[in-house]
């Protein structure tokens, strides 16, 4: 992660300034730094007796706990980042990205696969990627009814630099 964004940076320092190196490296640094203390937080936490761990509600919670927490964990590091650009907090992007997230692989493949399908038929390609745009429709469609929903954003206005830096600070610290 470090050597890929000093050799970004090595190639345009001004990318330091940009939202979009900001909150690429930023969501990388929520997965490895924060998530972690998340999960290990989580798991103490989860301790339970085992007929309580093998209550129904409680197999549910620990299928979407790992998504949850991945999520909050990006959007703890981001918010400053979204905050100082954006001037606003996407208060729906959790759940939103907890429908997301395990679906994104599959564009992946599927853009993968279609590019190899390219090498030997185009229709066979178009075929492949049309998995790829469906997914991307449901996502698009997902973000349309969140960004529709009441209080889908907070307007917060650009942060002092100070309280971006303490900010920082005590999640560092924590």
């Amino acid at each position: 992660l470090s050597a890929s964004a000093l050799f970004v940076l090595w190639q345009n320092p001004f990318q330091l300034y940009q939202a979009g190196f900001l909150l690429s490296f930023g969501a990388i640094v929520g997965l490895g730094a924060v998530l972690p203390a998340c999960s290990a937080l989580a798991g103490q936490k989860g301790r339970m007796e085992k007929r309580e761990a093998d209550s129904p509600l409680w197999r549910a919670a620990r299928m979407v706990l790992p998504g949850l927490l991945s999520s909050l964990s990006v959007q703890v590091v981001l918010t400053p980042i979204l905050m100082w650009f954006f001037f606003e907090i996407p208060l729906w992007s959790v759940p939103v990205n907890l429908a997301v997230l395990p679906l994104s692989s599959l564009v992946t493949l599927s853009g993968g696969l279609g590019g190899l399908a390219g090498l030997f038929s185009g229709a066979l390609a178009r075929f492949v990627f049309g998995a790829a745009y469906v997914l991307l429709k449901l996502f698009e469609w997902m973000c349309d009814i969140a960004a529709g929903l009441p209080c889908a954003v907070i307007i917060t206005g650009r942060p002092l630099p100070a309280a971006v830096a303490g900010y920082y600070l005590i999640l560092t610290v924590m």
